[in-house]
């Protein structure tokens, strides 16, 4: 190496470490170094805490954990508190996830708001009982060619306590999953050879978190003498071409038993209502991801509450293959006189006419009209329960809002695609 380039090295060695130093020494000038407060829920806890981080990181590093399913980009809407004093005017990222009445009211995300003087901040309740704990996988098993099943052990001594229908989410560490190495069941394996699934890779580039129901019911929360919880994963695969398969839930297809996985929660949206009148028919519309919350909640009323209220299940899938636990559910419409339960495929579908399996042909919003409600006596007297891909909740919000259903009746978790 002749002198020249030595010199020519130096000197580029040199700019950097300048440069860096100078980023460091206005970051230093930029950033407050005087420690602020904030205080959460009107005095149930005040903390002393550095400037210049969001609230939602500067939250969780005080053993606070508000939900959020997008890793702090503002996507999800998740991370959502009041802030009462402080935190500076609502930005224009935010106001798409609040109506003018909640904005007045000083709604904020979490993840949007710089802590840069003192606050004071209102969380939900169920916020301050959330944790972040690393569980152990006890099993990961295939239960289509594109879900799996994942039991998941909690640490012994700990206490996590969740009620139907909450959620847990799921942290991704920085790291890259080859979709070779991922263990599929035997009898899904040709059908991943048959669409390349084998050859996909995904990257995660930062923790990234994201959300899903817990699928199991108080009556098997308990797995060979541990305390578990279940998720029901579906792969995210790409659009054709130009994409990567889901951060997440290739993480969570990758998993073995005895790995690691680290969870926060549990939160909730979509839960079993406490007080609805006893003799209040419950509707459920779901499919796809979104049969964990129809699992949880049916499964919940009839096998651990014993309830004699009338419930009915439309479950929309696009084929037979893929109708996980219709089997399930079927079973239990034979078993309890109080639960209908209807699948409805998109197509003719061979192998449900093969295997004697009743079901609809259609649209699941279409069939529960013309099949049920048209018919009802009281649809609007009725609380609906939907939960699955976008398309599904929003066509079966738009039936129901034409069919008289008010609004506060619905109660809705729509499942993003990729995760």
């Amino acid at each position: 190496m002749n002198l020249t380039v030595i010199l020519a090295l130096a000197v580029f060695l040199t700019l950097m470490l300048l440069l860096v130093v100078m980023l460091l020494f206005v970051k230093t000038s930029v950033t407050p170094s005087e420690k602020v407060s904030i205080r959460v829920n009107s005095g149930y806890r005040t903390v002393e805490v550095e400037q210049g981080d969001t609230l939602s990181a500067t939250l969780v590093q005080e053993q606070i954990f508000l939900p959020s399913a997008c890793g702090g980009k503002g996507n999800c809407g998740q991370c959502r508190c009041r802030i009462v004093e402080g935190g500076g005017d609502i930005l224009p990222t935010e106001r798409g996830f609040f109506t003018p009445r909640q904005i007045a009211d000083k709604w904020r995300l979490a993840c949007q708001v710089k802590v840069s003087g003192d606050m004071s901040v209102l969380v939900p309740e169920a916020v301050l009982s959330a944790k972040m704990l690393t569980c152990e996988v006890v099993y990961n098993k295939s239960v289509s060619k594109y879900f799996k099943e994942i039991c998941i052990k909690i640490p012994d001594g700990e206490y996590f306590n969740y009620h139907c229908g909450e959620y847990i989410l799921v942290y991704a560490p920085v790291g890259t999953v080859n979709f070779a190495d991922i263990e599929i069941d035997k009898q899904y394996k040709w059908d991943w050879k048959e669409e390349n699934l084998y050859s996909l890779q995904m990257v995660c580039r930062e923790e990234t978190s994201r959300a899903y129901t817990v699928f199991s019911y108080p009556g098997e929360q308990v797995v060979e003498g541990a305390n578990t919880l279940k998720l029901l994963v579906k792969i995210a695969l790409p659009p054709k071409g130009w994409s990567h398969p889901g951060i997440c839930s290739s993480y969570l297809f990758s998993l073995r038993p005895g790995d690691k996985v680290r969870i926060a929660g549990p939160y909730g949206e979509v839960l079993l209502p406490e007080n609805a009148p006893a003799d209040q028919e419950f509707v459920y519309v779901g499919g796809g991801a979104g049969i964990s919350l129809m699992r949880t909640h049916i499964f919940t009323l009839l096998k651990s509450l014993g309830s004699t209220r009338k419930i009915t299940f439309y479950y929309g899938a696009r084929s037979y293959a893929e109708a996980i636990y219709a089997d399930d559910f079927a079973a239990l419409a034979r078993k309890y006189p109080n639960f209908t339960f209807r699948l409805v495929l998109d197509v003719p579908d061979m192998a449900a006419i093969m295997n004697g399996v009743d079901f609809a042909q259609g649209y699941v919003h279409q069939a529960l009209h013309d099949e049920y409600l048209a018919a009802h006596e009281a649809p609007a007297s009725c609380l609906y329960f939907l939960c699955g891909p976008q398309a599904m909740v929003r066509a079966t919000k738009e039936m129901l809002h034409s069919a008289g259903v008010p609004e506060e009746s619905v109660l809705c978790d729509d499942i993003e695609e990729v995760e």
